[in-house]
């Protein structure tokens, strides 16, 4: 019976150790995966807590976020106002960065809701940039800059740093202008003068440049000067304020500030070389062929002709420079802007100066002041009775009589050319440039008088009497 008992509780022994060996071995397991499951879970909980905050973050520090609150509090129009004040439209000088930005706002609808895109070409790290169109117009920019310390994870809080007129001229239509002007000349664009800093490196040909001009010494050229693009409308002037016209190809528009301006009238005698700023004239060049000096008054002339070639030129571009043959200069007399030459032999006669002086001091103080019957006889006295000029001056009386009185005062006066034709018969060149005061009962005036004359003169008796006048000029 013992023996029994100690087999069968041997045999319990044997039976309960199994379970025991079992349990210490699914112990570990179970832990590991509890204390797994455990962190997980706390890993789980932090990253939503990481992932939350850094969500909050993000969203608090985009770019984007800080510009959709600038247009989301702001009005179209004030905005536009802000960026006015820091304009950065790529133009020349000649146009107003204003005036520009406000002609392309009118092709934009203001009216439409505001957006926004990034400005690839300028954003930085440090600077995001924005462009902010209405509708599909854009029209102005936004540049971001950091604003505090970070709130960590990389990221930065954004304010704005500048809004500024976005580069609109892409929008506008454009032109690029070419302009002609002769050397030390000015053009001016949009009222600016047209600077050395658009000159072109090559000179350009005058297509209509007179025969005359194009076989003298110096030969006159343009220089060129290119501007562009410009965006508005384009008025170009030259130096007296003319507006210039245009001729448009290959999408630029050409002007020619320069033209030709200077206009010269010669009287020589035709047996006299005479050059244009190095030119010689031909008789083809005068205008007709020769006349007498003093036509219509032959008999005074003692049967003597005076033969003068008369050359009319227009449209120099160079200022003419009139030289004899042997290179002298002749006699200059100017005369409403235009030069008159008039060569003959140069005369010292004394005699003969006062003679002229006499007559034309009567002739202008006749003319210049009140009517006085002294003055009108006074110059009669002085002319050869049955001439046309004779005939003139006596029909003048009436309208003089209610001529202004006038003071003169004399720039430039000069009795030249003298030229005794025959012992009864002279000529003379008389030139002035005065300043003239005018009085009437009622107003008073400033004005400036040139003008120059040819007169011959013929002796009756003892007394040399004024015969012919002509006006030299227009």
């Amino acid at each position: 019976m013992e023996e029994t008992k100690t087999a069968a509780e041997t045999g319990t022994l044997q039976v309960s150790e199994k379970p025991e060996k079992q349990n210490k071995k699914r112990l570990p397991w179970g832990a590991f995966l509890g204390i797994w499951a455990g962190a997980m879970l706390l890993l789980g909980l932090g990253l939503c807590v990481f992932l939350y905050r850094y969500l909050a973050i993000y969203e608090v520090t985009r770019p984007e976020a800080t510009v959709e609150e600038l247009l989301k509090n702001n009005d179209a129009d004030v905005l536009i106002g802000l960026a006015k004040t820091d304009l950065r439209l790529d133009v020349t000088e000649y146009e107003n960065e204003i005036e520009l930005y406000e002609d392309y706002l009118k092709t934009v609808d203001l009216s439409k809701e505001m957006s926004y895109r990034s400005d690839n070409k300028r954003s930085t790290e440090e600077n995001p940039s924005f462009v902010v169109q209405c509708g599909a117009g854009i029209v102005f920019d936004v540049t971001l800059k950091v604003k505090g310390e970070s709130p960590g994870f990389g990221r930065n809080y954004w304010e704005v740093e500048s809004i500024h007129v976005s580069s609109v001229t892409d929008a506008l239509p454009s032109a690029d202008v070419v302009v002609d002007i002769l050397p030390g000349e000015k053009a001016y664009l949009n009222g600016k003068e047209i600077t050395e800093a658009y000159l072109a490196d090559e000179e350009v040909k005058i297509p209509d440049l007179s025969d005359i001009e194009s076989r003298g010494a110096e030969i006159p050229v343009f220089e060129e000067y290119r501007i562009g693009p410009l965006y508005r409308d384009l008025k170009v002037t030259d130096a007296e304020g003319k507006v210039l016209s245009y001729t448009e190809k290959d999408g630029k528009y050409y002007y020619q500030a320069s033209t030709g301006k200077y206009r010269v009238v010669i009287h020589a005698p035709e047996d006299l070389k005479v050059c244009v700023n190095g030119a010689e004239l031909t008789r083809d060049d005068a205008a007709g062929g020769a006349k007498n000096l003093v036509e219509g008054l032959d008999e005074f002339a003692a049967g003597k002709t005076y033969p003068v070639l008369t050359y009319e030129l227009n449209g120099l571009y160079l200022p003419p420079e009139v030289t004899v043959a042997d290179g002298e200069k002749g006699s200059i007399l100017a005369t409403t802007g235009d030069s008159f030459y008039v060569f003959a032999d140069d005369g010292n006669d004394e005699e003969l100066s006062m003679v002229a002086k006499g007559y034309f001091e009567a002739y202008m103080h006749y003319s210049a002041y009140a009517f006085q019957s002294g003055n009108y006889y006074a110059l009669l006295g002085k002319i050869l009775p049955g001439t046309e000029l004779y005939r003139y001056v006596a029909n003048s009386r009436d309208a003089m009589i209610w001529a202004s009185a006038t003071k003169t005062e004399y720039k430039d006066l000069r009795y030249e050319n003298i030229h005794r034709i025959s012992d009864d018969c002279f000529v003379c060149t008389i030139s002035y440039d005065a300043e003239m005061q005018a009085s009437s009962w009622y107003k008073r005036y400033n004005y400036e008088l040139k003008n120059a004359y040819r007169v011959v003169f013929v002796k009756r008796g003892d007394i040399w009497l004024a015969a012919k006048m002509d006006v030299l000029g227009e």
